[in-house]
């Protein structure tokens, strides 16, 4: 009976780590004045967007994705990685994958995107996203 008891809670495990999906958080923070963009273009997740007291632009990027095998997770993120740049006062977030999506929809997956970032108050923006989905 303890074998089995053994043997079934190793199994239950294996299941658990085999299904541990691949996470991703980026933390940035850059200097913009009031009357400058922000420009986000992403391929997957929800975007919120709050105005703070100073001249910052503040991003956190959450990424979560699970395709059941982490080297495709990891490759996907290297393929599609966030870039965030400053070009005088327009600051840039995109994350687009190179890659054919047909590569990551061979099974079931799941992908979860959020971006909350912190403008000076009058900031213009420009958005961009496909909603959060199941592939």
């Amino acid at each position: 009976m303890y074998a089995l008891l053994r043997t079934s809670f190793l199994f239950f495990i294996l299941i658990l780590v085999a299904s541990a999906a691949s996470e991703e958080k980026i933390n940035q923070q850059k200097d913009a004045a009031p009357g400058g963009k922000l420009v986000v273009d992403v391929d997957f997740g929800t975007i919120n967007v709050v105005t703070g007291a100073d001249d910052k632009v503040v991003i956190e990027a959450y990424r979560k994705i699970d395709f059941g095998e982490e080297a495709k997770e990891k490759e996907y993120f290297a393929a599609a990685p966030v870039a965030i740049s400053q070009d005088g006062n327009i600051v840039t977030v995109r994350a687009h994958c190179t890659k054919s999506k047909q590569f990551w929809s061979s099974g079931p997956s799941a992908m979860d995107g959020r971006y909350t970032i912190r403008i000076p108050k009058r900031f213009e923006t420009d958005l961009h996203t496909e909603k959060s989905r199941e592939i």
